[in-house]
């Protein structure tokens, strides 16, 4: 990596450094951006190249709080700039240079003469960027990229997908618990193991049970793990939360599979990533240093993995064939789709594997895969794809396989298993403890102290909503009174039903 500084974008006493806030903004976010020009000025730039660590470092925080308020005033030249900045900060060029180029459309007036220069020197920084070989010399023996053979094109063998064995087993389930439910708490199984997986965060055993049935509230993880890589109970709930979310957002696909597409699965990935786009690292020669991972685009830099016991250097597709694979990638996938006659895990294995040989983002290629490679299932009414990961071995094995041979059964047979191995751990959770909302009000709880907190009275309880307990509520709003459900504000986030807890009518 060559370590460059700063350009300097805008003139101090230029027309964008003075202009003045949209008038649309918020007091709150008048009060935020306050903040990011007291607190986060960009700091002098230091003699040798350890000044990028401190920068890179100070711009990852300043991203954090910039780039919301530019999501929501994209047309706000000054502070679209300022988080240019941070993206060049964070090694991330073309980046920067987009919003840059974003800014010099939105403005009529003209900029002044350093940002225009600075734009123009930026530009120069990524075509050069852009003109860098790929085909680099490796200690390993490389394994190259060849393109994924079709699913016609390979012998396959399919008889031990039964997909009705699973289908009996998740009607089974949701019976049980209800569709509504079961449904919940598979996603919400998907999303903690997918991000495990990923070494995303690693959380304690205890944990699981609890988020998958009392749902993905901060005082459903008992401990995180101190190899973790998020450490903070809020911030693996924030990407819980999205990735949860991100199961909903395939609608659109199971109902018109030609809208699997470029724009469909970079949608997916930008919101994939949107609580985890900053990696630190660490260099010996620069220290501690902050990297923004692009949400949303397609990668431009070679991405490799490397398998040190193997002596294996795995390559993906070069950045610059990227528009060529993807577009043979969604042709391919959109036929399996459409062909109702393959079997819904073949047709996920093959989607998943392609998409993960071609790895068309510099990061989160493995989280998309799961997500966007349940499509086939849930056509067939079966659940998402789902990888435990404890069983992370046996998954990258079977990856191995249909890279080996073109043969994506093992891959589907996998999956299968998986599935049905969710299904059976979930139907083992005890069933939820229904509490009288009499008993509640009055201060009692018949469940015992090991499964669950006591019940906690903001004041003298003279109604429903006198009723404050700990299961991730701040506030208790209402009470359907005819299902005896609780509906809550759950941490400040807007109103959700309570599913942790069924309430029995009085």
């Amino acid at each position: 990596m060559s370590w460059t500084l700063t350009p300097v974008f805008l003139d101090p006493s230029g027309p964008l450094a003075t202009s003045n806030p949209p008038a649309t903004l918020s007091e709150a976010e008048s009060a935020r951006w306050n903040n990011i020009v007291r607190t986060f000025v960009t700091p002098a730039i230091a003699p040798n190249v350890r000044g990028v660590s401190a920068q890179s470092m100070n711009a990852a925080q300043r991203y954090i709080r910039l780039e919301p308020l530019v999501a929501q005033h994209p047309d706000w030249p000054l502070a679209v700039t300022l988080l240019a900045e941070t993206h060049y900060l964070m090694n991330d060029s073309h980046g920067a240079l987009q919003l840059l180029r974003q800014v010099q459309q939105t403005i009529t007036h003209g900029t002044d003469p350093s940002f225009d220069t600075a734009v123009g020197q930026l530009q120069l920084l990524v075509d050069e960027d852009s003109g860098e070989e790929e085909d680099y010399e490796s200690e390993l023996k490389v394994k190259v990229y060849k393109r994924p053979a079709l699913l016609a094109q390979v012998p396959l063998s399919t008889s031990l997908l039964n997909v009705d064995e699973s289908l009996a087993l998740w009607s089974s389930l949701k019976t049980a618990k209800t569709a509504e439910v079961a449904i919940d708490q598979f996603a919400r199984n998907a999303a903690i193991q997918t991000n495990v997986l990923e070494g995303v965060f690693s959380i304690d055993g205890d944990s699981w049970p609890l988020l998958v049935k009392r749902g993905l509230f901060e005082n459903s993880i008992c401990g995180i793990s101190q190899t973790s890589r998020i450490k903070k109970p809020k911030k693996i709930v924030e990407i819980l939360r999205t990735t949860d979310a991100c199961f909903s957002d395939l609608t659109a696909v199971l109902q018109d599979s030609h809208r699997y597409n470029d724009q469909f699965v970079q949608t997916i990935h930008g919101k994939l990533l949107k609580n985890d786009n900053i990696s630190y690292e660490y260099d010996e020669e620069v220290g501690q240093y902050a990297l923004l991972i692009p949400r949303g685009t397609y990668r431009r830099v070679p991405c490799f993995t490397t398998h040190e016991a193997k002596g294996l250097e795995t390559r993906f597709c070069p950045w610059k064939a990227l528009a060529d694979e993807t577009k043979w990638y969604f042709d391919a996938a959109r036929k399996v789709l459409a062909d109702s006659d393959i079997n819904p895990f073949l047709a996920a294995a093959w989607l998943q594997f392609a998409f993960l040989r071609i790895h068309p983002f510099a990061d989160g290629n493995g989280r998309v895969s799961r997500i966007i490679s349940s499509i086939p299932l849930l056509r067939a009414n079966l659940p998402p794809v789902v990888v435990a990961a404890v069983r992370k071995g046996e998954y990258f094995d079977a990856l191995d396989h249909a890279d080996r041979t073109g043969d994506c059964a093992v891959l589907a047979y996998f999956l299968k298993k998986e599935i049905d191995f969710a299904i059976a751990e979930i139907a083992s959770l005890a069933a939820d403890v229904t509490v009288s909302l009499a008993a509640l009000i009055a201060g009692g709880d018949p469940r015992s102290k090991s499964t669950a907190k006591k019940p906690t009275l903001k004041r003298p309880a003279t109604s429903e909503k006198d009723v404050h307990f700990y299961f991730g509520l701040t506030e208790l709003a209402a009470i359907d009174s005819r299902s005896g459900t609780a509906i809550a504000r759950v941490n400040g986030t807007g109103v959700e039903r309570c599913i942790a807890v069924n309430f029995a009518t009085r």
